[in-house]
């Protein structure tokens, strides 16, 4: 047994007991006697008078009972405790993890490793609340980012609901942000003295650990949830990666890269199946060599295979692996292919004499040797006389020294000329000239898609118009690329739609035999085409998503699953371009978003080497601060015992009643 609180117990003896042993050395100790005369009263004052207050004091059983019940109670005032079967302390922390690769069904009752995780921390619980003297248990799950899921409680039934509340996810784990969490809630919350320092347990399989955890304010404990390492494990063949290109010379070929990984001992073969909703595009079996050893450091089996595929619409395309393994959800990969970027073009310029449209001759040769249909060149007259829908049949319009009256409603971009949404109340932009003859550039935004690869320290300008540097409420202005005396290619963003406007015309500058104008004008087309790129789309369980195909809106939309995951949710999108945000999607799979008007498409895949090791990545135990972390027996602290001491106390009192009242009879 051990005092948690000594120097109040010793506190209180000092004052208790010498109080108690004063008590019995002043008491006079007379006797009663019948008398027949009252001259005896004399006596009796006299008695009074010379009476000696210290006089050893005689044994006596109410003395013994006195000291015995201050003792129980000043060891009640210390705190005792008993070493084994208490709880850790007096706040404890139940982390649960949740990440993907808790959802492995390889448990020895075929559950999964979350189902065994919430059952052996309710187990916990439950002990730890038998008793009076139960901790304040608070209950955090953690993928990605941690999240508390039920407020401090002493009662295991609501420790019990919080546990059973917790939901699967196919987000990578971190366990360093759980750890964090509990930092944060308690910081500056014991007293280090005391040594009731708050405990954390973290359930895991530990495999995500993968540098050593730290912690100031809270004591860290590990429960392994895994497979019996005696028996033989169940396999997992995963996708790791997965990606979509379209081949530049034949748009309609796709190419799909996948890489699997195979966590089993034997050789795996699998059939990948490529379908566009339940027509099959492709077949492809697929041999993937075993993992050595069980050891973090063995090589895993892996494989790479590229399959071809026919498409000319674009949309989601789905990779299933066909297989029942113990981790469902690597088994099957989504993507969404944009629609092969051969956009339509018009190619706006001036009227010659003759009245045809009369484009500077590079700029329409470069225009040519682009990936592009339907090249449609017209005057600035006859531009005038299109109206917004047969507009809208073109993926980009590009204007060469021609200012539209009005903005066109898709993608566009400008050589010497403005936009009618920039020029506010003037007819015309105002051309400028420098004063030395010639402008360069002095710097550009090397982050931006299109600048990112462009040289443009030799190009030399001879006159340009004046672009705004900052836009409106309705329009917003980027710049991209600064002269001396302004911007000189700038980003515009109007109600959804892109725009790029180069400020001089080409005839004015040498740009066009520099090789960054090439550069320049295949990036452009690919970033302004409102169809994507080249590449399928999709993103991680734990990263913000998009849902491809969907005009800009404001209002709500409906996220839901079409494969896959099984969640749903309301959007309120306030959103431009060709794509909807909808936040982090923590579960794998193809979800549809629908406005009401449109429908977008969101991939999400959880194409993670380490989650999908469900073997290899098991950790026998975690490293916190250099050491290995104790398991929850080692971290169970002492059971505090006081109330026994309490009642007691309450006891001997009780016998001291009784005996003081039996020697009053006597």
């Amino acid at each position: 047994m051990t005092l948690l609180a000594p120097i109040t117990a010793l506190i209180a003896a000092g004052v208790a007991i010498p109080g108690l042993l004063a008590l019995y050395f002043l008491k006079l100790r007379r006797r009663p006697v019948k008398v027949s005369s009252t001259m005896l009263w004399e006596e009796a004052v006299h008695d009074l008078q010379v009476n000696a207050p210290f006089r050893m004091i005689k044994p006596s059983w109410l003395l013994l009972l006195h000291l015995l019940i201050i003792v129980l109670l000043l060891l009640a005032l210390g705190r005792p405790a008993i070493e084994s079967g208490g709880p850790p302390g007096s706040k404890v922390f139940f982390i649960i993890d949740r990440s993907a690769s808790m959802s492995a069904e390889d448990m020895p009752d075929d559950g999964s490793r979350l189902e065994a995780a919430k059952a052996r921390a309710i187990e916990v619980a439950e002990k730890m609340s038998r008793g009076g003297d139960a901790p304040n248990m608070t209950v955090i799950a953690f993928a990605s980012e941690a999240v508390v899921v039920a407020p401090p409680t002493r009662r295991a039934a609501a420790v019990r609901g919080a546990v059973e509340s917790i939901e699967p996810t196919d987000q990578p784990g971190d366990p360093a942000v759980a750890v964090e969490l509990v930092e944060s809630l308690t910081s500056g919350s014991f007293d280090e003295s005391g040594g009731d320092r708050p405990k954390a347990i973290l359930f895991s399989d530990g495999g995500d650990a993968i540098e050593p955890l730290t912690s100031t304010q809270a004591d860290i404990a590990f429960e392994l949830v895994g497979p019996d390492p005696e028996l033989a494990p169940r396999g997992n063949v995963g996708i790791v990666a997965v990606n979509g290109v379209r081949d530049f010379d034949d748009p309609g070929l796709v190419r799909l890269f996948l890489r699997l990984v195979n966590t089993g001992r034997g050789t795996a073969t699998v059939q990948a199946s490529v379908l566009r909703g339940e027509d099959v595009l492709a077949r492809a079996p697929i041999t993937v060599p075993g993992t050595v050893s069980r050891s973090d450091g063995a090589p895993l089996g892996e494989m790479s295979r590229t399959i071809e595929i026919r498409d000319t619409e674009g949309g989601p395309i789905t990779v299933a692996l066909g297989r029942n393994d113990a981790l469902a959800s690597d088994d099957t990969a989504w993507l969404v292919l944009p629609p092969p970027a051969v956009p339509r073009v018009m190619l706006v310029a001036p009227q010659n004499d003759e009245g045809e449209a009369a484009p500077y001759g590079f700029l329409r040769d470069v225009i040519d040797a682009l990936r592009t249909r339907d090249v449609r060149v017209v005057s600035d007259a006859d531009y005038a006389g299109f109206n917004p829908t047969e507009l809208r049949r073109f993926d980009l319009i590009v204007f060469d020294r021609v200012t539209p009256a009005r903005d066109p409603p898709v993608a566009s971009l400008s050589f010497g000329a403005s936009l009618r949404s920039l020029l506010g109340a003037r007819p015309e932009p105002r051309e400028r000239r420098p004063a030395s003859g010639t402008e360069a550039f002095v710097s550009w935004t090397r982050s931006h898609p299109i600048m990112q690869d462009l040289a443009l320290d030799a190009v030399q300008i001879s006159r340009w118009v004046a672009l705004p540097g900052a836009g409106s409420a309705s329009v917003s202005v980027r710049e991209l690329a600064l002269g001396s005396e302004g911007p000189m290619i700038i980003e515009v963003e109007d109600q959804g739609v892109q725009r790029l406007v180069v400020a001089y015309p080409l005839q004015a500058s040498n740009w066009v035999v520099d090789v960054s104008f090439a550069i320049f004008m295949a990036t452009s087309f690919e970033y302004l085409s409102a169809r994507g790129g080249d590449r399928g789309v999709w993103f991680g369980t734990s990263e913000p998503a998009e849902a491809l195909g969907v005009r800009s809106l404001t209002g709500t939309a409906r996220l839901a699953s079409v494969q896959g995951g099984p969640l749903q949710r309301e959007l309120s999108v306030n959103a431009s371009g060709p794509a909807v945000p909808v936040g982090v999607v923590e579960r794998a799979g193809l979800y549809g978003v629908d406005t009401g008007t449109d429908r977008g498409f969101v991939a999400v895949n959880l194409a993670n080497t380490r989650e999908s090791s469900i073997v290899t990545r098991t950790a026998d135990e975690i490293s916190v601060g250099g050491d290995p972390a104790p398991g929850v027996d080692d971290l169970s602290g002492p059971r505090e015992i006081w109330t026994w001491f309490i009642l007691g106390a309450g006891v001997l009192l009780l016998v001291e009643w009784l005996i003081y009242g039996l020697r009053m009879k006597a």
